[in-house]
C-alpha cells in the first residue's frame, strides 16, 4: 500500500477519533482519488458522514465498502450501527439483511451468532412478522440447546411474543402450550412464575383442555404458590359447573376450595358465588340469593352463577327476577361470553331455559306464556327433562285457558312418568274445569306421596276456597302451605282474604303486607293491603305505601297503585297530581274503562272539561253499556255550552233507559238553558218550544223521584223564564197532574198567566223539601213579581207583589249576604203595585254593600234615579256600572236614555252600541226610534253625519232587525210596528212591511187614536201598492176621511195607475195638482199624468203633460227622463237631444245619473255610433269608479250593443261584484255575461257561469230569471262534460230536475205575475232543454214521452206546436224520414232558422254524390227569407264540399264537389264580402290549386278585417301568408307580418318566426 494512502488513512482515523469529521472526509477523499475502492477509506467516509448527519452519504459509503469487500465485518458493523441508531420502517427492513449477513460472518463464534439472532428475532417482532420471529426463536433454541438458562429466557420471550397476539394459528397455539409447559415444569428459578403459571391455566381454559388437566395444573400451582388466588377461583368455577350435572360428587370439594379461597380473599366474586351455591344446597334461599347477587354483580360473565341465582329466585317465587337472571345467562351462553363454560354448555343452556319458562308461567303475561309454550314444546321434542317440561307445559296451558291441551299434557305426564307432580297437575286441571271433587282427590293423593310440598298444599287450599266448602278447612290448608313454603305470596294473600271475611282486619292487613313483601308485583296483594289500611283509617300509611310502590314501579306497571293513589289524591282535592297518577295507571292497562272514568273525573275536578269529554268517550268505547259515562258525556257537553249535543246524548241514554232520572233531569235542565239562550237572542218561539220539552222531561223525572227538590226547582224555572215573551206567543201543553184541575185529559193547554202560577207551585213544592233554601225563596219571589207584572187586575197585582216582597224578605233572612236577594227586593219595591222608592233605594244600596262588584244593582239604582228625575245621580250610578262591567247592556241603555233626555248628539250612537252589545227591548226600540227620526229629517241627508250613522253603519237593516225582535216580544206597541213597516219598506221587503203595518193598523184601531190611525193607514196603503194588492190599497186610502194630504192623494193615483184604472188615476192626479204646495210637487204630478196619458196611447197628451212638467223650476227629473224616453220611442231625435241637454244642465245628481247615462248612450247608439255610446258609459265609469251600477250598466250595454265583447262585459260585472253591492239585475247580468263568454269549469274551475248562477240563486231564490240562468249554466256545463269525455250524468240529472221545477213554476196560475206570452216562451224553451238533456243522457224513450206530452198540452197553441214538430222531426231515427219532415216544415214556415239548420245537417249526413246538397243550396238561396242568416248555412255547405274535395278519389266527384263549394262561396260573397270563414276556405282552395297569387289576395283580405270582429281570422291568415312569403323569400313582407303580430299580441306567431330565423 502506498505510504501516502496509509498516512491519509491514519490521519483520517485520528480525525474521526477527535470528531473532526470534515477533516476526516478530506483525508478519505484524498485516498479515494487514488484508490476508489479502498475499503478503509469508504468505511471512514461512512463514519464521518454519519457524524455530520449526512445519512445518505454514510449509507452509500458503507454499501460501497461491503460491495468492495463483502467478507469483512467492519462495514457491515458500521451499517448495522447506523440502522440501529436511525430506526424507521425502511431501515428496519434493511437491517434484517445486515443481521443475516452478520450471522453468516459470525459462523465461527456461536455467542455472537446467538446475540445477533436474538436481535433479529426482536427485529421481526417490531416488524410484526410473527412467523419469522417464531422461526428465529426456534433457531436460537436449537443453537443454545446446551445452555438451559439461555434457553429458558428464549422460551419466556417466545411466550411473551405469542401472548401478545390476539389470535394464533393452531400450530402456534400448540407451541405456546409447549412453551408454558416447559417453563412451569422447569426445575430452575423463573421470575414471575406464578403469573406465567396462571396464564398457562388461562391458556388451557381458552383452548378447552381436559377438566383433569386444568384441575391438575391448578393443584400444582397451589402447591408451589399457596398464596395465589387464581387457581382456587378456577377450581371453584370448575366445581360449580360440574355441580350442574353431579352436585353430590363435587359439593364437598367445592366447600373445601371455597374455604381456602375465602381465607385468601373473601371478597372474591367467585368465592361469593360458590358460597351462594353452598347455601342454596342447604336451602338457605335468601342468603344464597344475596351472596349470588353480590358475586354476579362483579362477575357478570359467569353463566352458571346466573343459573343458580335463577333457581334460588324461582324457589322464593321471585319470578321476574328469575326470568331476568335466566335471560342474562342465556345471552352469555349464546354469545360464548361465559367465563367458565367448559363441558356442560348444553346442560346449562337447557336448565336456564327451564327456569325461564317455569318463572314465566306464574306471571301469566300473554306474550310470555306464548313464548314459554314455544320453548317447552321445543324441549319436549328434543327429549330434555321430559317430566319437568310436561309439568310446566301443562301449567302454561292452564294459564292460557287451553284446558283441553292442559288435560292431554297431564294425562301424558301421568302415563309416561307418574309422580306426585303429575297428580297435582291433573288435579289443577280438574279445578279449572270446575270439577272440584276430582281436583281435591288428586291433589290429596299428591300430598300423601309428598307431604312437604307447599305448592300442593296451596293448590288444595285454593280448591277448597273456590269450591266454597268450609272456610276453616281451606284456612288450615293455607296455613300448612305457608309453613311449607313461606315465600309464596298468594298463600298469605288468601289468608288475608280469610281474616278479612272473619272481620279480623288487623290480621288481614298483616297477611296482605306479607304477601306484598314477598311479591312486590302482586297487584291483588297491594290493592287489598291499601284497601284494608284505608278501612282501618290509616290513610296516611296507605298514601305512603302507594307513593313508595309507584316510585319504585317501572313505566307501565303497578296499575293498582297508580289508580288508588289517584283516587286518594282526588279525594284530597289535588286533581292535577291525580291526573298524572291515572295516566300512569292507563299506561299499564290502556283498555281499563274504570281508569278512563277516574281520569275523566279528575279532569272534571280540575275544570278541564274538553279533556274529560275525550276520556269519557274512550271509556264508552271500551264499555258501551256504561250509562254513567254516557251521562257524564252529556253533562260535560251541557257544562261546555254544547246544549244541542248534550240533548242528543241525553236522548241516547233515555232511548235505552227511559226512567234514568239523572238523564231526565239533565235534559230538562239543558232545555231550560237552551230556552234562556233563545230568549237572550230573542228567539221567542224557539224558547217556548224548549220550555215545553223541559217541562215534559222534568215531569217524568219528578214522577220517578218526587223527593228531589232540584227537579221541582227546574220545573219552576221552566215555567217562569218565559215571562218576557208576549202572552199571545205562550201556549204550552202541560201534564194535567201538575195543575189543580179535574180532567180526564193527560195534558192541558195553558197560557202565560197559568204557566207562571204553575211555576210558583213548583217552587213551593221544592220549598217543602228544602224550606231553608234561600235561593228557592228568591226564585219564588221573582215568580210572584212576574205574575204581578202581567196581571190585569190591580188588586191581584198588589197581592202578587206583596207575596214577592215576603218571599224575598224570607230569602234575605236566610242569607243576607247574597246581593241578588237585595237586588230582587229592590226591583219589587219599584213596581207599580208597591212603588216604594225609599225601600228600593235601600235595597239597591244594601246589595252594593254586600257585593261591591255589582253592575246590576248600580244599574237598577240609576234607573230608580232617572225615573224620579235625578239625572246627575242616575248618570253617576250608570257610570259606575259601566266601569264594573263594560259589557252589561242595561247600564248603557241608561246612559242612552240620559243622553236622549238632555238632547245629546251621541244618543243615537249610544243606542246603537247597546244593540251591538246585546238584545234588550229598550235598547232595540230606542235605536230604531233614532234611526227613524234621522231618516225622517231630509235636510241632513247630504251631511257626513248622515252618511256615517245611516249608510256606513248599516243603520236601516240593523234597526229593522231590532224592531223585528222587539215586536216579536212586545206585541201591543203600534208605533213600533209602524216604524218597523217603514224600515222594511225602505229595504224593499214589502211583504214583511205589509204584515208589520197591518198589525199597527189593528192595534191603533183598538186604541181609537184617529191622528195616528191616519198616518199608519197611509203607510199601510202605500206598501200594499208595492206588493200588488191594489184593491186593498185603494180601500185603505178610501178609508182615510178626509183624504186631504198631497202624499196620500198621489199614492191613491199611483195605485189606480198600477191597478189599470187609468181614468180614476188621471182624475186623482188632477186633484193632486191643486193640493201641491210647491212647483216641484206640481212637476211630479204632471209627470205622473203624462205617464197615465201614455198608457191611454195618447202620445200627444203625454207629451203635453211632460212638457208642462219640464216648465216648472225645479223640474221633475223623472218627468224629464220620461219625456226623453218618449222621444226615443217616437224616434224624435230633436226632442230627445233637447231633453238630454236639459238633464245634463241640471248637473250630476247621483240618484238619477245612472238613468241619464243610459238614455244618453241609447240616444248615441240610435244615431248609428254604438262605439261612442259605449264610450259614454265608460266615461261615466271613469268619473265614478266606485259606483257598481255603472259597471253593470256597461256590462249590460256591451252584451246588447257589442255581443262580441262579452269578455269585457264579464270583467265589468266582476268589478261590481267585488264592490259587494249586488242586486237582482246586476247578478243576473253577470250570469248572462259568463254564459255569453263561454266561461265553463274547464276554463276556470272557480269563476265560471255555473258558480255565478248558483250564487244568484242563493241570493234571490224567488226570482224566475235566476232559475232560468242556473238551468242554462247547468246545460252548458253538461255539454262541456260530454265533449270532454268526463260525462257522468250527475249534472244531467240536476238539469232535468230544474227543468221540472221551471215547468211547474210557469204552468197554470202558479205565477200570475208572469205574462202568458212569457210563460209560453219559457215553457217551450224548458221543454227543448229537457229533451236535449235526456238525449244527451241516452234516454230517448223518455225524451219522446216528454215531447208527446208537450204536443198534447199545447194542442191549441199553433206557434208552440210548430217548434215542437221541428223537435219531433229532429228525433227521427230514419234520416230519409227526418229530411222529408224537415223539408215540409221549412216550406210551411221558412222563417224558422232552427229548422233550416237541422235540414242542412241532415242533408249533409245523408250525402253521397252532392246532388242533394246542390238542391238544398238552391232551396236556401230561393226560399230562406233572411239573407243575413243564410251565411251560416252556406258556409256549412262550402266547408263540407271542400272537405269532400280533399278526400275524394274519384276525379269527377271531386270536380262536382269543387263546383258546389264555389257556388256556396259565391252565394256568401253575394251577401257580404267580409266573411272571414269564406275567405279562409277560398284561400285554402287556391293554395291547393297552387294559385298563390289569389290565395295571398284572400288571406290579405282576412288580415285587413277589423280585429274586433275577426280577431282569430288574423291568426290563420298570418300563418298562411308566412308560408307564401317564405316560398318567395319576401323578407320585407314577413317583417310586416311580425310587426302586425306583435301589435295584435300574437306571441305564438312571433315565436314561430324566431325559430324559423334561427
Amino acid at each position: 500500500m502506498d505510504k501516502n494512502i496509509k498516512a491519509a488513512l491514519k490521519d483520517a482515523r485520528e480525525a474521526i477519533r477527535n470528531k473532526e469529521y470534515k477533516e476526516a472526509l478530506q483525508h478519505c477523499k484524498t485516498v479515494l482519488k487514488t484508490d476508489k475502492t479502498n475499503y478503509n477509506a469508504l468505511v471512514f467516509v461512512g463514519v464521518a458522514a454519519e457524524g455530520l448527519d449526512q445519512s445518505e452519504q454514510a449509507v452509500s459509503a458503507y454499501r460501497r465498502a461491503t460491495d468492495s469487500s463483502p467478507e469483512q465485518l467492519l462495514a457491515w458493523q458500521g451499517l448495522c450501527s447506523f440502522y440501529e441508531k436511525h430506526e424507521n420502517q425502511a431501515n428496519m427492513q434493511a437491517l434484517v439483511e445486515v443481521y443475516d449477513r452478520l450471522m453468516e460472518l459470525h459462523n465461527s463464534d456461536p455467542t455472537k451468532r446467538a446475540d445477533t439472532g436474538l436481535k433479529l428475532a426482536q427485529l421481526y417482532q417490531k416488524l410484526n412478522d410473527l412467523g419469522k420471529a417464531v422461526e428465529s426463536y426456534q433457531y436460537l433454541l436449537k443453537l443454545l440447546e446446551g445452555d438451559k438458562q439461555k434457553c429458558m429466557d428464549i422460551w419466556i420471550q417466545l411466550i411473551q411474543l405469542l401472548e401478545k397476539q390476539k389470535s394464533l394459528p393452531p400450530e402456534y397455539v400448540d407451541l405456546l402450550g409447549t412453551a408454558y409447559e416447559v417453563v412451569v415444569h422447569t426445575s430452575g428459578t423463573v421470575e414471575n412464575m406464578d403469573s406465567i403459571w396462571s396464564n398457562y391455566i388461562r391458556h388451557l381454559l381458552r383452548n378447552e383442555a381436559s377438566w383433569d388437566k386444568i384441575d391438575a395444573e391448578c393443584v400444582d400451582l397451589c402447591e408451589h404458590f399457596p398464596e395465589v388466588v387464581y387457581p382456587l377461583e378456577v377450581r371453584c368455577k370448575l366445581y360449580l359447573e360440574q355441580c350442574v350435572t353431579d352436585a353430590p360428587s363435587y359439593v364437598n370439594k367445592l366447600v373445601e376450595v371455597q374455604a381456602r379461597l375465602s381465607q385468601l380473599n373473601e371478597n372474591s366474586p367467585v368465592c361469593q358465588i360458590a358460597e351462594g351455591f353452598i347455601k342454596m344446597e342447604t336451602k338457605n334461599w335468601v342468603s344464597a340469593r344475596d351472596m349470588l347477587k353480590r358475586g354476579l354483580q362483579s362477575l357478570k360473565q359467569m353463566a352458571v352463577g346466573w343459573l343458580y341465582l335463577s333457581r334460588v329466585q324461582l324457589q322464593i317465587h321471585d319470578d321476574s327476577g328469575a326470568i331476568q337472571s335466566a335471560v342474562t345467562g342465556l345471552k352469555l351462553l349464546k354469545q360464548n361470553r361465559s367465563t367458565a363454560a367448559i363441558s356442560n354448555h348444553d346442560k346449562i343452556l337447557i336448565d336456564l331455559q327451564l327456569v325461564q319458562v317455569q318463572a314465566m308461567v306464574p306471571l301469566g303475561e300473554p306474550g310470555q306464556l306464548d313464548e314459554a309454550v314455544k320453548i317447552l314444546i321445543k324441549l319436549r321434542h328434543a327429549g330434555h327433562c321430559l317430566a319437568m317440561v310436561l309439568e310446566t307445559l301443562g301449567y302454561a296451558y292452564i294459564k292460557q285457558g287451553n284446558l283441553t291441551a292442559a288435560e292431554q299434557t297431564a294425562e301424558q305426564l301421568q302415563v309416561e312418568q307418574p309422580s306426585p307432580a303429575s297428580l297435582a297437575l291433573c288435579g289443577w286441571v280438574a279445578f279449572h274445569q270446575k270439577d272440584y271433587q276430582a281436583a281435591i282427590q288428586r291433589i290429596s293423593a299428591a300430598i300423601s306421596q309428598e307431604s312437604t310440598n307447599g305448592w300442593y298444599q296451596y293448590q288444595l287450599a285454593r280448591i277448597e276456597w273456590e269450591a266454597d266448602l268450609h272456610r276453616k278447612d281451606s284456612f288450615m290448608s293455607f296455613l300448612k302451605a305457608a309453613k311449607l313454603d313461606p315465600y309464596h305470596s298468594a298463600t298469605f294473600l288468601y289468608l288475608g282474604y280469610y281474616y278479612l271475611e272473619s272481620k279480623d282486619t288487623d290480621k288481614a292487613r298483616r297477611c296482605f303486607q306479607k304477601a306484598l313483601d314477598l311479591n312486590r308485583h302482586s297487584d291483588q296483594a297491594g290493592a287489598a293491603l291499601v284497601d284494608t289500611m284505608v278501612s282501618l283509617g290509616d290513610e296516611d300509611g296507605a298514601l305512603q305505601l302507594l307513593t313508595s310502590v309507584t316510585t319504585e314501579a317501572a313505566a307501565g306497571s303497578a296499575k293498582w297503585a297508580w289508580l288508588r293513589l289517584g283516587l286518594q289524591q282526588l279525594k284530597y282535592g289535588d286533581a292535577s297530581v291525580a291526573i298524572t297518577s291515572f295516566q300512569c295507571a292507563l299506561r299499564a292497562d290502556p283498555k281499563d274503562n274504570h281508569c278512563w272514568e277516574c281520569l275523566a273525573e279528575a279532569y272534571v275536578s280540575r275544570g278541564s272539561y274538553t279533556a274529560a269529554l275525550r276520556a269519557f268517550k274512550r271509556a264508552t268505547e271500551l264499555d258501551p253499556d256504561s250509562v254513567y259515562c254516557l251521562f257524564q258525556i252529556a253533562s260535560i257537553k251541557q257544562t261546555l255550552g254544547l246544549h244541542a249535543e248534550a240533548v242528543a246524548e241525553y236522548r241516547h241514554i233515555l232511548d235505552r233507559y227511559s226512567g234514568y232520572v239523572p238523564a231526565l233531569k239533565g235534559i230538562g235542565e239543558t232545555y231550560v238553558l237552551l230556552a234562556k239562550a233563545s230568549l237572550n237572542q230573542y228567539f221567542n218561539g224557539r224558547a217556548v218550544d224548549q220550555c215545553q220539552l223541559a217541562i215534559e222531561y222534568l215531569t217524568r223525572a219528578a214522577s220517578h223521584r218526587p223527593d228531589l227538590s232540584c227537579l221541582w226547582k227546574l220545573l219552576g224555572d221552566a215555567c217562569s223564564i218565559l215571562h218576557p215573551v208576549a202572552k199571545e206567543a205562550v201556549s204550552l201543553s202541560v201534564p194535567s197532574k201538575l195543575l189543580k184541575v179535574k180532567t180526564t185529559e193527560e195534558v192541558t193547554v195553558i197560557g202565560k198567566q197559568d204557566l207562571l202560577s204553575l211555576g210558583a207551585r213548583c217552587y213551593g213544592r221544592a220549598l217543602k223539601l228544602l224550606p231553608e233554601c234561600a235561593s228557592l225563596w228568591h226564585d219564588l219571589g221573582v215568580n210572584y213579581l212576574r205574575q204581578s207584572e202581567i196581571s190585569s187586575q190591580h188588586s191581584e197585582r198588589e197581592e202578587m207583589a206583596a207575596k214577592a216582597a215576603q218571599a224575598l224578605k224570607k230569602a234575605i233572612s236566610l242569607d243576607s249576604t247574597n246581593h241578588k236577594h237585595w237586588t230582587a227586593l229592590g226591583t219589587v219595591a219599584t213596581s207599580d203595585a208597591i212603588s216604594d222608592p225609599a225601600l228600593a233605594q235601600h235595597c239597591f244600596i244594601k246589595s252594593v254593600q254586600v257585593e261591591p262588584n255589582n253592575s246590576v244593582a248600580w244599574t237598577n239604582l240609576g234607573t230608580l234615579y232617572i225615573s224620579n228625575g235625578d239625572i246627575e245621580l242616575a248618570h253617576e250610578a250608570f257610570k259606575i256600572a259601566q266601569s264594573l262591567e263594560p259589557g252589561y247592556v242595561a247600564c248603557w241603555i241608561g246612559q242612552s236614555l240620559i243622553a236622549e233626555t238632555v238632547g245629546h248628539e251621541d244618543a243615537m250612537d249610544l243606542f246603537r252600541h247597546t244593540s251591538e252589545l246585546g238584545n234588550h227591548s229598550e235598547g232595540l226600540l230606542g235605536y230604531a226610534h233614532h234611526v227613524s227620526s234621522v231618516l225622517q229629517d231630509k235636510s241632513n241627508r247630504p251631511t257626513e253625519a248622515f252618511k256615517y250613522s245611516i249608510q256606513q253603519m248599516g243603520a236601516v237593516p240593523a234597526a229593522s232587525d231590532a224592531l223585528a225582535k222587539y215586536t216579536d216580544r212586545v206585541r201591543d206597541n203600534p208605533v213600533a210596528y209602524n216604524m218597523h213597516g217603514l224600515l222594511l219598506e225602505r229595504l224593499g221587503l214589502y211583504r214583511e212591511a205589509v204584515k208589520a203595518l197591518r198589525s199597527a193598523v189593528h192595534l191603533v184601531e183598538q186604541k181609537d187614536d184617529t191622528s195616528l190611525l191616519s198616518q199608519v193607514r197611509s203607510n199601510y196603503a202605500r206598501v200594499l201598492g208595492h206588493v200588488g194588492n191594489y184593491e186593498e190599497s185603494i180601500r185603505q186610502y178610501q178609508a182615510m176621511t178626509p183624504l186631504g194630504r198631497f202624499e196620500d192623494v198621489c199614492g191613491l193615483a199611483l195605485v189606480y195607475y198600477k191597478a189599470g184604472n187609468l181614468h180614476d188615476s188621471y182624475k186623482v192626479y188632477e186633484q193632486a195638482v191643486s193640493l201641491a204646495a210647491t212647483d216641484e210637487d206640481r212637476s211630479h204630478v204632471y209627470a205622473g199624468m203624462g205617464m197615465v196619458a201614455y198608457k191611454f196611447n195618447d202620445t200627444e197628451g203625454a207629451k203635453s203633460s211632460l212638457f208642462k212638467c219640464s216648465q216648472f223650476s225645479p223640474p221633475s227629473i223623472v218627468g224629464l227622463q220620461a219625456l226623453c224616453s218618449l222621444g226615443l220611442l217616437s224616434k224624435d231625435m230633436t226632442l230627445t237631444g233637447a231633453v238630454l241637454q236639459e238633464l245634463t244642465n241640471l248637473g250630476d245628481i247621483e240618484e238619477f245619473s245612472l238613468g241619464i247615462c243610459f238614455l244618453m248612450s241609447i240616444f248615441i247608439s240610435m244615431q248609428g255610433n254604438p262605439k261612442l255610446a259605449v264610450n259614454n258609459i265608460m266615461k261615466a265609469v271613469h268619473t265614478n269608479p266606485g259606483r257598481s251600477q255603472l259597471w253593470y250598466l256597461l256590462a249590460k250595454f256591451l252584451l246588447q250593443i257589442r255581443p262580441n265583447s262579452c269578455g269585457g262585459a264579464t270583467r265589468c260585472a266582476r268589478v261590481a261584484e267585488k264592490m259587494k253591492q249586488l242586486d237582482i239585475k246586476s247578478i243576473s247580468t253577470l250570469t248572462i255575461a259568463c254564459l255569453a263568454e263561454g266561461l265553463h269549469w274547464r276554463k276556470d274551475p272557480n269563476k265560471n257561469s255555473l258558480s255565478v248562477a248558483q250564487k244568484a240563486m242563493h241570493l234571490y231564490p224567488d226570482k224566475l230569471d235566476n232559475v232560468l240562468n242556473l238551468l242554462s249554466a247547468i246545460h252548458a256545463e253538461t255539454v262541456t262534460q260530454i265533449s270532454s269525455a268526463l260525462f257522468q250524468g250527475s249534472l244531467s240529472n240536476v238539469e232535468l230536475k230544474y227543468c221540472g221545477f221551471v215547468l211547474l213554476r210557469v204552468s197554470g196560475d202558479v205565477a200570475p205575475e208572469i205574462g202568458e206570452s212569457k210563460k209560453t216562451a219559457i215553457y217551450l224553451w224548458c221543454v227543448q232543454t229537457k229533451i236535449t238533456a235526456l238525449l244527451s243522457a241516452a234516454k230517448k224513450e223518455e225524451a219522446c214521452g216528454i215531447l208527446t206530452e208537450a204536443l198534447a198540452t199545447c194542442a191549441d197553441k199553433e206557434d208552440v206546436l210548430e217548434t215542437l214538430r221541428v223537435m219531433e222531426a229532429s228525433m227521427e231515427s230514419d234520416l230519409t224520414t227526418r229530411q222529408a219532415k224537415l223539408k215540409q216544415l221549412v216550406s210551411c214556415n221558412p222563417r224558422q232558422e232552427y229548422t233550416w239548420q237541422l235540414l242542412v245537417d241532415c242533408t249533409l249526413s245523408m250525402d253521397t254524390d252532392g246532388l242533394g246538397i246542390e238542391e238544398l243550396l238552391r232551396n236556401i238561396k230561393e226560399n230562406h227569407p233572411r239573407v243575413e242568416r243564410q251565411q251560416h248555412l252556406l258556409l256549412k255547405i262550402a266547408q263540407f264540399a271542400f272537405q269532400k274535395t280533399l278526400v275524394s278519389d274519384d276525379t269527377s266527384v271531386a270536380a262536382a264537389y269543387e263546383d258546389l263549394c264555389d257556388s256556396a262561396l259565391v252565394a256568401v260573397f253575394g251577401i257580404t264580402a267580409r266573411n272571414n270563414c269564406a275567405l279562409l276556405i277560398q284561400g285554402l282552395k287556391f293554395l291547393l290549386e297552387d294559385n298563390q297569387r289569389f290565395a295571398k289576395k284572400a288571406f290579405l283580405a282576412m288580415l285587413n278585417m277589423p280585429e274586433a270582429d275577426y280577431g282569430i281570422g288574423h291568426m290563420f291568415a298570418r300563418r298562411h301568408l308566412l308560408s307564401i312569403y317564405q316560398t318567395k323569400k319576401d323578407t320585407e313582407k314577413i317583417q310586416n307580418l311580425i310587426a302586425g303580430a306583435i301589435e295584435d299580441g300574437d306571441n305564438d306567431f312571433v315565436l314561430k318566426c324566431s325559430k324559423i330565423k334561427d
